[in-house]
């Protein structure tokens, strides 16, 4: 019942009057004075969801990106810092506050290689098939080996073996929690061409080249962060399997990116990329995802690329993780 509906019903006395007032008046202090909180108009369908918030409608509210201004430089200050010597050559980040909009990018149209990244569209596109006939996700697919283009830096702990037979759904979690690419080729022959391109298109994202030359410099940060969003609120999949596939993408093994420097208690669903180019001793290595800060929850995407060592770029994308973790843990208020 609304306020003005309370005073129809019922006579208020001046002391009921008073009191309405003060928590008008501190609700819209409040309100006011919160950093990084939205007055955009957003509603959330109803679920006992943990990993999605899937919205019906939003506005964002454009005045609330001048309250991420002050992180914003201090990312591009240190990204200033780390790509002075040239050895690393390019850094891009993308973050998104995921309760009221407001986001920032520092080099975000500038291109990488996909490499590992791929896979989180392709697990969408067999969930998107299961919506509609659920028995996909049980079908068996026979593994048998073929030559191997290049071999990861980042290697899976656990491999298919041949002449075995696996459940798609199974190849879905080896080909993200393990970033392993057999079960990545297993299932792309398997989909085909023309229901990823369907996928893409569905999306309104133009990923087709990506797809067909992944190792390729084709994909930039803000793209990419654009399918950890369709999953957050659940825009292309149902909730029920935007969930699981979030679900997912909390299990990935890789723990030398964005989840090094925050607590065990906080999930993160992510997925991470990396590349070598041996002509030119180049590596790339990226690290997507969405932080569940509590009650905060931010998407953040990190990309790199340079004529360094792994361990340089993995320490990259860690102080940067650390950088927007902190701002976050000053800022935001957990009520």
């Amino acid at each position: 019942m609304t306020i003005k509906e309370i005073i129809i019903h019922r006579r208020f006395t001046a002391l009921d009057l008073f009191l309405v007032l003060v928590v008008s008046l501190a609700l819209h202090f409040y309100l006011s004075n919160s950093p990084i909180i939205s007055t955009s108009r957003s509603v959330r369908r109803p679920g006992n969801y943990q990993l999605i918030s899937p919205l019906v409608e939003c506005e964002p509210d454009s005045s609330q990106l001048t309250l991420l201004a002050p992180l914003k430089q201090q990312i591009q200050n240190q990204i200033s810092q780390l790509t002075k010597n040239n050895s690393l050559e390019l850094i891009s980040v993308y973050f998104r506050d995921l309760n009221n909009g407001p986001w920032f990018g520092v080099n975000q149209d500038e291109l990488f290689s996909p490499a590992s990244l791929i896979k989180v569209p392709i697990m969408m596109a067999y969930f998107k098939m299961a919506e509609s006939d659920p028995t996909v996700l049980s079908n068996k697919l026979v593994y048998k080996p073929t030559p191997k283009l290049e071999t990861p830096n980042i290697a899976p702990e656990v491999t298919l073996t041949p002449s075995e037979s696996y459940t798609i759904e199974d190849l879905i979690e080896r080909m993200i929690i393990h970033s392993d690419n057999d079960a990545f080729s297993l299932l792309t022959e398997h989909l085909g061409t023309e229901k990823i391109q369907k996928l893409f298109s569905d999306l309104d994202v133009d990923l087709t080249q990506t797809y067909q030359h992944p190792l390729g410099n084709n994909l930039g940060v803000r793209q990419y962060a654009s399918f950890f969003r369709i999953l957050y609120n659940a825009s292309y999949l149902s909730p029920e399997m935007s969930e699981k596939a979030l679900g997912i993408l909390t299990r990935v093994e890789y723990n030398k990116g964005l989840n090094t420097v925050t607590p065990k208690s906080i999930k993160i669903a992510h997925k991470f990329g990396e590349r070598s180019y041996s002509d030119n001793y180049q590596h790339q290595l990226h690290d997507c995802g969405i932080v569940y800060y509590p009650k905060s929850p931010y998407l953040i995407c990190i990309m790199t690329r340079g004529n360094v060592d792994f361990p340089v770029l993995e320490k990259t994308i860690q102080s940067i993780s650390q950088n927007v973790f902190a701002y976050f843990s000053s800022n935001i208020t957990n009520k």
